[in-house]
Parts: C-alpha cells; sequence; structure tokens
C-alpha cells in the first residue's frame, strides 16, 4: 500500500504520543525502522513530485 508521507507523519506522531514519548516529532522516514518500506515519488494532477512511503510485504 501507498501513503503519503505526511499521512505516515500524522500516525507515527498518535503513537508517539499515545506512548508518553514527550518532544518526539515523528518523521516518515523513520516507519523503516518498524517496517519494511520503499520511498516512492508519483506525478500528481498538476504534474508535481508527490512523495509517498510504500509498505512492502512482510
Amino acid at each position: 500500500m501507498l501513503y503519503s508521507k505526511q499521512e505516515v507523519k500524522v500516525k507515527l506522531q498518535k503513537i508517539y504520543d499515545n506512548l508518553g514519548l514527550v518532544g518526539k516529532t515523528a518523521k516518515a522516514t523513520e516507519l523503516a525502522q518498524y517496517l519494511p518500506v520503499r520511498e516512492r515519488q508519483k506525478l500528481n494532477e498538476e504534474g508535481k513530485r508527490v512523495f509517498f512511503i510504500e509498505i512492502l510485504n512482510i
């Protein structure tokens, strides 16, 4: 599945907050510490590059 880097960041931040990791700011690339992922980029409707995180099969 593909997730935008912003989506990943928001979800990781919620996890960090629920765990009480005060002052810890989530970064989308940190997901690679927990799951096998690959960074990808696609063009949106306007022809601009958008960066995604693809979660690979476990």
